[in-house]
């Protein structure tokens, strides 16, 4: 199983989103606090990283794979 990006994003929603690693992005790069691009309906909305999973309740087929990437550190720490 691979990991899932647990994400924070502006939506009038309450709750974190579950996305898939972008492609060809390797896991040791991601910690939380840094931002990425996420496919959110029919647009794009920037997110921050607030945990790394091995679990979620949303259906395999149904996860988004994150596009990119936007900081190499964290933005703000864990603590």
């Amino acid at each position: 199983m691979s990991i899932i990006l647990r994400m924070a994003l502006p939506a009038p929603v309450y709750g974190l989103f579950d996305y898939l690693p972008p492609d060809k992005l390797h896991k040791d790069k991601l910690v939380p606090g840094q931002r990425l691009l996420v496919p959110f309906g029919r647009t794009e909305r920037c997110g921050m990283l607030v945990e790394l999973s091995n679990h979620t309740s949303v259906p395999r087929h149904q996860l988004r794979a994150a596009h990119k990437l936007l900081d190499e550190a964290p933005l703000i720490s864990q603590e």
